[in-house]
Parts: C-alpha cells; structure tokens; sequence
C-alpha cells in the first residue's frame, strides 16, 4: 500500500533472489479494522529490465569456472609431484 503521487508512473520490480524480506508498519498507515476504501491498481505489460547489473562477485556468478580451475590446478599438482617423484638419481662419482 502506498500513497501514489498524480503525474507519476510507478514500476513493479520483481525475481530478485537475494533481495531481503520487506519490512511493514501497517498499523501506522492505516486502521485495518475500518472498512478499506483503496483504489484497485492494475499492471501494464511485463518488460524485461535492459539496464540491470547483477551485484553479485565475478566468483559467485561463476562458481563452475573456479571449480574447474581447481581442478585442473590439482591435477597440475599431482602431475608436477609424480614427476618428481620417478626422476631416477643421477650418480655422483
């Protein structure tokens, strides 16, 4: 509920995963005992938000692509310690 302005548009933005549970002081706004007398607001078309950045890090947005370079670098690892590991000693004389 909210106290809409003449001349103004207002946006509906929504599918926001990480967005926090609002919190309402109704009691403050109105007496909902009393019988309602709001105006019933209707939605236009739905569009898709062009401009919108996701605030996530470059990390959590690609969670796969870490996993794979860890991987891959522990295998690198392994590889790099059994090749150490079956060089034969050289002699010394």
């Amino acid at each position: 509920m909210f106290y809409p302005q003449s001349g103004h548009s207002y946006r509906l933005i929504y599918g926001n995963a990480a967005a926090k549970l609002p919190q309402y002081d109704l009691s403050r706004t109105f007496d909902y005992h009393a019988e309602p007398n709001a105006k019933v607001a209707t939605l236009g078309e739905e569009k898709a938000t062009a401009n919108y950045l996701d605030p996530r890090p470059f990390s959590e947005r690609h969670a796969n692509l870490l996993w794979i370079a860890l991987v891959i670098a522990a295998i690198l690892l392994g590889y790099t310690a059994f090749r150490a590991l079956r060089v034969p000693a050289t002699k010394t004389s």
